[in-house]
């Protein structure tokens, strides 16, 4: 029991019957406001009294689509990434910028505006938060099952990296071998599809 507690202890396990004393933010300021973003300054304070501070980035929450066609191949991006400087492999994506719009239905109209693809049903795989160590971004992962092309929607123009955006077809499978030898470093493309895979599998 002893070497339980010790390897609970080591992993950052509060493993005793004590309940662990909160973290406290005793104070935060604004630091930058942008767009899309802001970034906050937090004071906190530790059990045993020390405060130290963290910056937070507040930015609204998004959605990861894994939309497999009838024929089970999985429709990707190829698009370029400025934070990163390189064009990456990822599943439709989008932030959740519409005023009352449900997540679903924000992955229904982030599918069909970035690659012409449409489903009947959306279904909700799971959420993570992006970072937790700098942000409070969440994005909710969804699998539009047998997805076809039905071209895009006729108010929208694609814009910026978006006009250079191109559709990828793969197979499901072959998709997560890329995923497992570490092609895909996008983070929720790759957690899309190991859970689309538990899913259709």
């Amino acid at each position: 029991m002893l070497d339980q507690v010790e390897a609970g202890q080591r992993a950052g396990v509060n493993a005793s019957d004590e309940p662990r004393q909160d973290i406290v933010c005793v104070d935060s300021r604004r630091a930058y406001e942008g767009v899309l973003s802001r970034v906050r300054i937090d004071v906190l304070e530790s059990p045993d009294g020390t405060r130290f501070e963290r910056e937070v980035v507040e930015h609204v929450d998004a959605v990861g689509i894994v939309a497999v066609t009838p024929e089970g191949e999985v429709v990707l991006l190829r698009q370029y990434r400025r934070p990163v400087g390189e064009r990456l492999l990822e599943i439709p994506a989008g932030i959740c910028d519409v005023v009352g719009e449900e997540a679903a239905g924000t992955a229904a109209r982030e599918l069909a505006e970035e690659t012409g693809y449409a489903a009947d049903r959306f279904e909700w795989l799971g959420a993570a938060w992006n970072s937790a160590g700098w942000t409070d971004e969440r994005t909710e992962l969804f699998l539009a099952r047998d997805a076809v092309p039905q071209g895009h929607p006729q108010d929208f123009v694609a814009e910026a990296e978006e006009a250079a955006m191109d559709v990828v077809l793969l197979p499901l499978s072959d998709a997560v071998e890329l995923v497992r030898g570490g092609a895909v470093p996008d983070a929720k493309t790759a957690l899309g599809l190991l859970l689309a895979e538990g899913r259709v599998g």
